[in-house]
């Protein structure tokens, strides 16, 4: 793998583990979206997104000034055409709904039931929090004045299960919520992704 075909040097290392370690691309197959821009498809859309936010182009603005001009890494990630534009980024990402974020869950319980680690152990512990996520835009579906460290500013509440330094399970709730409103399901779900649990912590909230 030639890294100094980019300004990213490990980025192909990451497309190499991402394609034939982790096999992103078949399963991504499952993600049952239908109006997507041409040449692309949605396997390449999330591939393109794995790679863009591993790399740190988050927001997605950073992609047209960080990656536009990444031609060999954009094949290597499977993208013939390229890296697409930022706005065709949004407009996809504006066609997913609440269904296909759970495709997108279930993915990634796949994928710790197939690599990690947290599952093997014989003692697992999980780990049951939540913190803020402020958000880039002003109106975000489900975005409140919520708990944030900075007043005033809309956020998301991320809800989430660790184990083993792994995330076992997500997901973004508004910005009013209160953790114990998610503590059951972030529990139950947790479970039955791990087969078990021996020790289940929690914060003061």
């Amino acid at each position: 793998m030639d890294d100094s075909a980019t300004k990213f040097g490990y980025a192909f290392y990451l497309s190499f583990f991402f394609r034939n370690i982790l096999k992103l691309e078949q399963k991504f197959q499952q993600i049952t979206l239908k109006k997507i821009a041409k040449p692309y498809t949605v396997g390449d859309f999330c591939m393109g997104n794995c790679l863009a936010i591993s790399v740190g182009c988050c927001p997605f603005s950073k992609i047209d000034t960080e990656l536009r001009e990444e031609r060999k890494l954009a094949c290597s990630i499977g993208l013939e055409s390229g890296f697409f534009s930022s706005v065709q980024a949004h407009r996809i990402l504006n066609t997913f709904n609440g269904y296909h974020v759970n495709q997108l869950r279930r993915i990634g319980h796949l994928l710790v039931g197939e690599f990690g680690n947290a599952p093997h152990c014989s003692l697992i512990i999980v780990d049951i929090d939540q913190s803020v996520r402020s958000t880039y835009a002003q109106k975000r579906e489900g975005a409140t004045t919520g708990k944030n460290q900075k007043y005033g500013q809309n956020c998301l509440q991320w809800s989430v299960a660790f184990s083993q330094g792994e995330v076992i399970d997500q997901q973004l709730k508004e910005g009013y919520r209160h953790c114990i409103d998610d503590l059951k399901e972030r529990y139950h779900s947790s479970k039955k992704i791990l087969g078990r649990i021996d020790i289940l912590r929690i914060d003061g909230g």
